[in-house]
């Protein structure tokens, strides 16, 4: 196999698993405190957590794992695309230009994990009662 080929899929290979990590280590941990405590333990500390700091964070960790693996998958796709109509410029292809995909991708990953915490607190904020009645 060209050495090109293997690095290119070795890094992607990488960075998909990568991605697919971290949603793994916070499931993994939910579940093990989920399985040791009561109903009513895990309602309270899911209360505690509302709107809280950990909560905002660690939602956002769990969309930037989710969007960059489906940002991996769509970039494997058009790698796939590029490969079956033009072959031998899929051939020519330089490690930069796998890279820049990679980069695209974590770029739009964090912008896509990042920006609707935003958006719902300015949404929140707009439409709540007491924006909307000055009275409360």
């Amino acid at each position: 196999m060209d050495t090109f080929l293997l690095e290119k899929a070795n890094l992607k290979f990488f960075f998909i698993m990568l991605s697919g990590f971290q949603p793994l280590i916070v499931s993994l941990y939910n579940l093990s405190w989920t399985l040791q405590s009561t109903v009513r333990e895990i309602d309270k500390i899911q209360l505690s957590l509302r709107g809280s700091p950990q909560a905002t964070i660690g939602g956002m960790f769990y969309l930037l794992g989710f969007s960059s693996s489906l940002y991996h998958l769509v970039l494997l796709g058009q790698q796939r695309i590029y490969a079956i109509n033009w072959p031998i410029r899929y051939k020519m292809q330089a490690v930069k230009s796998v890279y820049k995909g990679i980069g695209v991708v974590w770029i739009l990953s964090l912008l896509s994990a990042t920006t609707p915490g935003e958006l719902w607190k300015t949404a929140s904020n707009i439409f709540s009662r007491k924006f909307l009645d000055p009275k409360l």
